[in-house]
C-alpha cells in the first residue's frame, strides 16, 4: 500500500536518526498487529508462497499456536479486545459510534503504571486516539489519522511506522523495560505494496485495477469477477505481507543488538475472505477465513513448540503480556497462555464467542468443543461446522445435527447474558435489532414482569409500551452509545459502561464506505 499521505518525517528522513539507544538488559515486549492477516497466508502456517521469512524465523524459534481466533472480523472491536483482554460482549465497542470506556483497564496503561516505557505506532483511524487507544502510551503516534480527512487522503505504510518506532526507541535511556505496540494496515485492502514488492508474486497494479478498489464493486459483481483478477488480488495481498515482514526484519536488526531481552507477539485483528463464500472482504461474516488469525510468541525465555491441542483467542494476549510484567488489574475474559508454551500441557476447551453487525448484518458465532455455529440472526439461518475435521469450514452439517444447533443457540444466549429486565407486563419495541429470549423476536416482543433478555446489536434503540396501551411507546433506550431520552419506566438495564460517543461527518462516512471501512446504510 504505497503512501500518498506525505508526512514531514519522511521528507527529512527521521528514520535515519543520529541518536542511538544504549544497550540494555531490560526487558522489551513488542506486540505486532498486522491488520487483515489470515493465518493461512503465512508460510509458517503452511502457505505455499514464502510470504513471511522473518515471521517464520520467529515461529521456528518460539511458540506458534496452530489455532488462534479473533473475537471480531473488523479492526475497532478486535483491537479493543487485543489490548484489554475483554470480548466485545464485555467491552461493547462494537461500532464506530463509541470508543473505549475510560474506566476499562487497558494493558499499556497498567504497564506504564508499573514503570514501563510505552510506545504505540498505528496506521488507521480505528486504532487511533479518537477511539481511546492512546491511553497508557508515553508516546503514541497515529499520524493525525483521527481526522477523517487525513485518514482518507492516503495511507501510512509499514516503513513509516517502523521509522517512527525506531526514532522513539533511539531516545530511550535503557533504564526501564519497554512495551512497543505496532499496527500495520498494509495487508488491508487495497493491497498496493511499494516497489519492488508490487511484482514479487504478480504484475504491478495497473489502471484497470482501480475499479476493484471499491468494496461495493465486489458486492455487485460477486462471482462475476474473472478468476485472473481474483488471483491478482490475492497476489497483491501476499506482496503486502512480504513487505511488512521485511520492515519487521529491519526493526529487529536494529533492536536485537541493543535489547537482547526481547519478546515478540505477532498476531492479527482478523482475516479476509477471498471468495470462499462467493464474496470478498471482511466484517460481514464470522467464518474461519475471517477469524482464524496467527499467534506467534517468540524471543527471550520462550520455548520452541507448536501447541495444537486446542483453541486460544486474541483476548488471551493482554493477560499473557500482563503476566510477564507482573501486573494485575486487567478485567480480562482471556487467560495467561504461558503454561501452554511448551506444548506439553493441553489447552483446555473453552467457549469462544464472536459477533458482527457490520454491513447491515447481525451474526453470532459460538465455538464449543469440536463444533462451531454460524448464526445469522437477521436472516434466521444457521450453519454448523466440525472444526477438527473441517478447519476451513467448507461443509455445513447443521441439517444432520439439529440438537447440536439447538444446544449451541441456547449456550450463546447464556454466554451473552441478559442485561435487560421487564419491570412490568408489556411490549418491547425493536428497531433493526433482535432479542435473544428463547429464540428470536422482531419489531414487537411481549414481556412479562421479571423477564430477562438480550438485545443485539447492543446499541440498537428500543422502546416499551404497557400492556393496556400497546401502541403508546415510552422512551427510546440504548444499552451502549447514546443517552437514554426517558426514565427507565417498564424496563431495567444493567448499564454496561460509559463508552464515549464518536461522531463521523456524513462526507467522511460516504468516503469510508467506498474503501470498506464502514457499512453502507443506504442499501437495503
Amino acid at each position: 500500500m504505497v503512501a500518498t499521505l506525505v508526512t514531514w518525517f519522511s521528507l527529512f528522513g527521521l528514520g535515519c536518526t543520529t541518536k542511538e539507544a544504549p544497550k540494555s538488559e531490560q526487558e522489551m515486549i513488542i506486540l505486532v498487529s498486522i491488520d487483515t492477516l489470515r493465518a493461512d497466508h503465512l508460510s509458517s502456517y503452511g502457505y505455499e508462497r514464502r510470504t513471511s521469512p522473518f515471521i517464520d524465523s520467529l515461529a521456528e524459534k518460539g511458540v506458534r499456536f496452530s489455532y488462534a481466533r479473533s473475537a471480531s472480523p473488523w479492526t475497532l472491536p478486535a483491537h479493543v479486545t487485543m489490548l484489554t483482554g475483554q470480548l466485545p460482549m464485555t467491552h461493547k465497542v462494537v461500532d464506530d459510534g463509541v470508543s473505549l470506556d475510560p474506566k476499562t483497564p487497558i494493558l499499556p496503561e497498567l504497564l506504564q503504571k508499573k514503570g514501563w516505557g510505552t510506545g504505540g505506532f498505528v496506521s488507521t483511524m480505528y486504532v487511533s486516539s479518537l477511539f481511546g487507544f492512546d491511553r497508557g502510551f508515553e508516546h503514541f503516534e497515529d499520524f493525525d489519522l483521527l481526522s477523517e480527512k487525513k485518514n482518507l487522503s492516503g495511507s501510512i505504510d509499514a516503513e513509516n511506522v517502523i521509522d517512527e518506532a525506531l526514532d522513539w526507541f533511539s531516545g530511550q535511556s535503557g533504564e526501564k523495560p519497554l512495551f512497543l505496540f505496532l499496527h500495520f494496515y498494509d495487508a488491508h485492502y487495497a493491497y498496493d505494496a511499494p516497489s519492488p514488492y508490487d511484482e514479487k508474486f504478480d504484475r504491478p497494479s495497473q489502471k484497470g485495477d482501480l475499479k476493484y478498489r471499491n468494496y461495493f464493486h465486489f458486492k455487485k459483481k460477486k462471482n462475476k469477477v474473472e478468476e485472473k483478477q481474483k488471483e491478482h488480488q490475492i497476489a497483491q495481498y501476499d506482496e503486502e505481507i512480504l513487505y511488512v515482514d521485511a520492515q519487521l526484519k529491519r526493526l529487529s536488526d536494529v533492536l536485537s543488538s541493543k535489547r537482547p531481552n526481547i519478546k515478540w507477539v505477532i498476531t492479527s485483528d482478523h482475516g479476509e475472505e477471498f471468495w470462499e463464500r462467493g464474496t470478498w472482504g471482511h466484517a460481514h461474516t464470522l467464518y474461519s477465513e475471517q477469524l482464524h488469525v496467527p499467534l506467534i510468541i517468540s524471543g527471550a525465555d520462550i520455548p520452541t513448540s507448536v501447541p495444537d491441542s486446542g483453541w486460544v483467542g486474541s483476548h488471551d494476549i493482554a493477560p499473557t503480556i500482563g503476566a510477564w510484567a507482573g501486573i494485575d488489574g486487567l478485567k480480562a475474559d482471556g487467560q495467561n497462555l504461558e503454561s501452554y508454551f511448551s506444548g506439553k500441557k493441553s489447552i483446555p476447551e473453552r467457549t469462544f464467542m464472536a459477533e458482527t453487525t457490520r454491513f447491515k448484518t447481525n451474526r453470532l458465532s459460538i465455538l464449543e468443543g469440536e463444533y462451531r455455529l454460524e448464526w445469522d440472526l437477521k436472516n434466521k439461518q444457521t450453519e454448523l461446522f466440525h472444526t477438527l475435521n473441517d478447519l476451513k469450514e467448507e461443509s455445513d452439517i447443521s441439517d444432520e445435527n439439529p440438537e447440536i444447533v439447538k444446544a449451541l443457540k441456547l449456550l450463546a444466549e447464556k454466554e451473552l447474558g441478559a442485561p435487560w429486565t421487564a419491570q412490568e407486563d408489556g411490549f418491547v419495541w425493536l428497531k433493526k435489532a433482535v432479542a435473544l429470549k428463547n429464540g428470536q423476536k422482531r419489531r414487537k416482543m411481549p414481556v412479562m414482569e421479571g423477564d430477562t433478555f438480550q438485545i443485539l446489536p447492543y446499541d440498537a434503540p428500543i422502546s416499551f409500551s404497557k400492556l393496556q396501551s400497546p401502541e403508546t411507546k415510552i422512551g427510546m433506550w440504548q444499552q451502549v452509545g447514546a443517552k437514554n431520552n426517558a426514565s427507565l419506566k417498564g424496563l431495567k438495564i444493567e448499564q454496561n459502561s460509559s463508552n464515549k460517543e464518536v461522531h463521523l461527518d456524513e462526507n467522511a462516512k460516504r468516503m469510508l464506505e467506498q474503501i470498506g471501512y464502514i457499512q453502507d446504510d443506504s442499501e437495503e
